[in-house]
């Protein structure tokens, strides 16, 4: 996710995420450690705790309303329809407004609590109707067995996963209005019983208190969940290490067996789960049997919907029709100014051009600006802990190649850095007046007034090859991880934009760029905040669709003489604007391309969707994981943390939209006021830091077929023959081939659709333009953890690839293609645009 991160970059994440861990330690020595949301019916079955008062009796988790079916924490099985309640008549969670009924009723004292004591606050998640698209399913089976890779003996893992339909399958969830079994895969936390599994420390360093790992049975979807669907998990004759079963809980076992001591929850199963049993599952043999239900599209694409109509109504477009529809009107160009021109700064550019766009703002500040207090606050932390600091300077010395990043832990040092940090809320506004809700209104982000705007920078290339004969083709660049705009100026942007008149433009993007790195910190240590990153990346992305709008629209950049040659003719085709994005900006550009009324056509670089899934299985997180975990210590905390703060993420990242995008052709449908639109999946095989599995996830979703031309093309050189090149036993299951005869293929060497491209080369910071050829990278694990062993890392390698590159470009066109690619391996071998 991390896009060829800097070391000055990695320095100020260091200096914030380090600095942080220490005063949280410092702050809680002798403390709890944040267990009191245990529950446990004292069964033979009953999890072990680490600590004392870690267990809460049956009264007390029944007052809690603890789900009493897992009774290894409170909220566990998790997502249930345990933790909803109906939703009230004429609420934006009803199915009169376009919800499922329901809505989440999470409690204060039944959430993960950090290493402080506090509970996650629930508020912002009991707004949504329903779960994640992308749910990792959580429970804890005490003594279950398990394989080194993760898998589970038995059930169906993720190399297997057409074992989803097998008979005897121990973890099946069906859609309980069709009885239909769900493709799923399931897998142990490999993470438990480490106080930091990750090494950006050194090494894994496991706990020192003695206590047991608590690793949860997870359960994910190999193709996203539908929206606004009940579904049911099914778990059945788990064992342990001698093969034997592993008994039931006693409360599920009363429900299940329908005995004397049935309880309120049983009355519950029996109706929603015990009813709906496909025939090929026997009640009696069930360990643990649940029901949860998939957010609505309201409740998960509403919001940005909500702000891209009433932003561009602003504008006086018709917000009614489609663009190129009859009586549709465009509006007004947003508002911009140009503050600088430079001319010729890298070959083949002829202009980068600067300024600013003037956006309508719904988060508060209306436009957010560094505050004094808590920089202040910040400075009197790097001055309290000296204590602290010496030592985090010796560890920062031993994870950074340079020492002068690390002076930052110096005191005088510290300070200036904190002296630079901003830490703006940009939690969106709600008017209270105007709907039923007492706090939210119609709980859709308004303006905090009716002039209420943010004025954001943008950077643009203009290609050298550019004319009023031969027009650029715009398109808004999506930056890297905790990036900024300065991004479109890197070599493999600019050199993309040089070698296929390209104008790429960029925004830093607002919620989640290298200025909301305090604010990031702040929601590691406290989940209760994470809300602000959701809300403020959302706003991010109406700006990105505002910048789009000045790439098309007349009165635009084309009308500026910035964009135009020395006759005042504009250099920009209109016609149409594109995205392209790479790691962060292909796993958040997915929305942007599904919601832009100028956008139809994407490039999503070495992406991924589901943050739940990504962050364990990311070398990045192995740095962001530090004070994370040092917040929450608790092995079952940390992966329900997980699962929640998905729960607010995919407002804003492909997992929310994926139902929504590659709409042409397909059963996905577009959303309303939205355009069809497609994308071409760009993945590098094995990639370190966004996981090739999620793309796959992500491709069946879509109903995207398989473009496995470079993988075929560049087999490990080591690899015995014979051997097949991918870890599954059934390589890219569910997905059609283009290679081949059968389902989608390529026709006179094209493609017309959405598709997932896979790209096995990986790309080494010595020699970045040449090294893309001549190794590959050992695949990756199947397991929760990153590809930390598995060589070279090809996350940089497929932008910088000229096949790649030559892929994009006949995409990014009106009525584009993906090419088929297996013999451009240079960028003079390219063929041209088939208008």
């Amino acid at each position: 996710m991390m896009l060829y991160t800097s070391a000055a970059r990695l320095a100020r994440v260091g200096v914030l995420l380090f600095a942080a861990s220490g005063l949280l330690v410092s702050a809680c020595q002798g403390g709890r450690d944040g267990h009191a949301n245990r529950a446990t019916d004292n069964g033979p079955s009953a999890a072990p705790t680490s600590a004392p008062d870690a267990a809460l009796p049956p009264p007390a988790a029944t007052l809690l309303g603890c789900d009493p079916l897992d009774p290894a924490h409170c909220l566990l099985p998790f997502p249930s329809n345990h933790f909803t309640q109906a939703a009230a008549p004429g609420s934006v969670q009803s199915i009169e407004a376009g919800g499922t009924g329901l809505q989440v009723n999470f409690q204060l004292l039944q959430m993960p609590r950090n290493i402080l004591g506090k509970p996650v606050s629930p508020a912002e998640w009991n707004r949504n109707d329903g779960f994640s698209p992308g749910a990792m399913l959580i429970t804890y089976v005490p003594g279950l067995a398990a394989n080194d890779d993760g898998t589970i003996p038995g059930a169906v893992s993720l190399d297997r996963l057409s074992d989803y339909l097998a008979e005897d399958a121990k973890v099946v969830v069906i859609n309980a209005q069709t009885g239909e079994r769900h493709p799923v895969w399931a897998e142990i936390d490999l993470n438990a019983g480490y106080f930091q599994p990750s090494p950006a420390l050194g090494q894994p360093i496991p706990y020192l208190d003695g206590r047991e790992p608590m690793p949860a049975l997870i359960i994910r979807p190999a193709r996203n969940f539908e929206e606004g669907t009940r579904y049911i998990a099914l778990l059945r004759h788990l064992s342990d290490a001698q093969g034997q079963d592993i008994a039931a809980s006693d409360s599920f076992a009363a429900c299940r067996d329908q005995g004397p001591d049935a309880s309120a929850r049983c009355a519950a199963l029996e109706s929603t789960v015990f009813s709906a049993l496909p025939d090929d599952i026997a009640r009696e043999e069930l360990y643990l049997a649940w029901d949860f239900t998939i957010a609505s599209q309201n409740s998960l694409a509403g919001r940005l919907l909500h702000l891209r109509d009433d932003a561009f109504a602003s504008l006086g477009e018709s917000m009614d029709k489609l663009p190129g529809s009859p009586d549709y009107q465009i509006g007004a160009a947003p508002t911009f100014s140009i503050e600088q021109i430079t001319e010729n700064p890298r070959e083949g550019i002829a202009r980068r051009i600067e300024g600013h766009i003037e956006i309508p703002s719904y988060v508060i500040p209306v436009d957010p600006s560094p505050l004094e207090a808590q920089r202040n606050n910040l400075a009197s932390i790097f001055q309290l802990l000296p204590d602290v600091l010496s030592p985090l300077y010796d560890v920062c010395r031993d994870i950074l190649p340079l020492s002068e990043p690390c002076l930052v832990f110096r005191p005088a040092e510290a300070i200036r850095f904190a002296s630079t940090v901003s830490l703006p809320p940009n939690r969106f506004f709600y008017r209270p007046d105007d709907g039923p809700h007492p706090l939210y209104g119609d709980s859709l982000p308004d303006r905090l007034s009716a002039n209420a705007t943010m004025t954001k920078p943008f950077t643009c290339n203009l290609p050298s090859a550019a004319s009023a004969a031969q027009p650029t083709r715009p398109a808004v660049y999506g930056h890297g991880l905790l990036g900024s705009r300065s991004e479109v100026n890197s070599s493999h942007v600019t050199n993309m934009g040089a070698l296929h008149n390209m104008m790429f433009c960029a925004m830093d993007w607002f919620g989640f760029s290298e200025g909301d790195l305090a604010n990031v910190l702040t929601m590691l240590l406290d989940v209760s905040l994470f809300p602000t990153l959701a809300d403020g990346a959302q706003q991010g992305m109406l700006n990105k669709m505002f910048l789009a709008r000045l790439l098309v629209h007349p009165q635009g950049f084309a009308a500026h003489p910035a964009f135009q040659d020395e006759q005042g003719r504009s250099l920009i085709d209109t016609r149409e604007a594109f995205y392209d994005g790479n790691s962060q900006g292909g796993i958040m550009g997915g929305p942007v391309v599904a919601l832009s009324r100028d956008i139809h056509r994407g490039v999503l670089g070495v992406p991924g969707m589901n943050y739940s899934t990504l962050l364990r299985r990311s070398v990045d997180f192995d740095l962001y994981s530090v004070p994370m975990y040092v917040a929450y210590p608790d092995d079952l905390d940390r992966t329900l943390v997980l699962a929640l703060i998905e729960m607010m993420w995919e407002r804003a990242e492909n997992n929310g939209y994926a139902h929504h995008m590659n709409t042409a052709g397909t059963d996905n449908t577009p959303l309303p006021g939205s355009p069809d639109n497609q994308l071409l999946l760009h993945v590098g095989f094995s990639d370190h830091q966004v996981t090739m599995w999620s793309a796959d996830v992500m491709a069946r979703t879509l109903h995207a077929p398989l473009d496995r031309a470079a993988l075929d093309r560049n087999p490990l050189e080591s690899q015995p023959e014979g051997e097949d090149r991918h870890p599954d036993f059934e390589e890219y299951f569910a997905l059609d081939d283009l290679a081949i005869d059968d389902g989608a293929r390529f026709e006179n060497g094209a493609y017309n659709g959405s598709v997932l491209s896979i790209w096995d080369e990986p790309w080494d910071a010595v020699e970045p333009e040449t090294r893309c050829f001549e190794d590959s990278t050992a695949a990756a694990p199947i397991g929760n953890i990153p590809p930390r062993d598995s060589g070279d890392d090809p996350h940089e390698c497929v932008r910088r690839e000229p096949g790649a590159r030559c892929q994009k470009s006949h995409f990014l066109q009106r009525n584009g293609q993906v090419l088929d690619v297996r013999l451009i391996r240079s960028d003079a071998a390219c063929p041209p645009l088939r208008d």
